[in-house]
């Protein structure tokens, strides 16, 4: 009977760990941390700055969300400029109707919302 020298699991690591660990390093090599950090730098900077100027027509989809998030229905909407928008809604858990102007930044966040009910 033939000695065996080598069992099929030994030649599969053998011939995957090197495999394994190459293609590791090779993908560590790529990764440029610094990279990363000046992108991180430059949104941290984006964030603190804050954004200059108000919103447009296009953020009238973030205000509906916030509408729609809170339960209430909306009866009308325009947009008044100047990154504001003119809102009437309905409240189901109060039965009533109002009126609203929502202040919006350039990044379509909203700043300031001033409700009066309608009469």
């Amino acid at each position: 009977m033939k000695k065996k020298y080598f069992s099929f699991d030994f030649l599969m690591i053998i011939i995957y760990v090197p495999l394994v660990l190459l293609i590791s390093w090779k993908g560590f090599k790529e990764y440029k941390p610094e990279k990363i950090e000046s992108n991180k730098k430059n949104e941290s900077n984006k964030l603190k700055e804050g954004c200059q100027g108000f919103g447009n027509e296009g953020c009238i989809s973030k205000v509906r969300d916030n509408f729609i998030s809170t339960g209430k229905q909306i009866l009308g909407e325009e947009y008044l400029g100047n990154g504001q928008f003119g809102i009437s809604f309905f409240d189901p858990t109060r039965g009533q109707t109002y009126n609203s102007k929502i202040s919006t930044n350039c990044n379509c966040e909203i700043l300031n919302v001033d409700v009066n009910i309608m009469r």
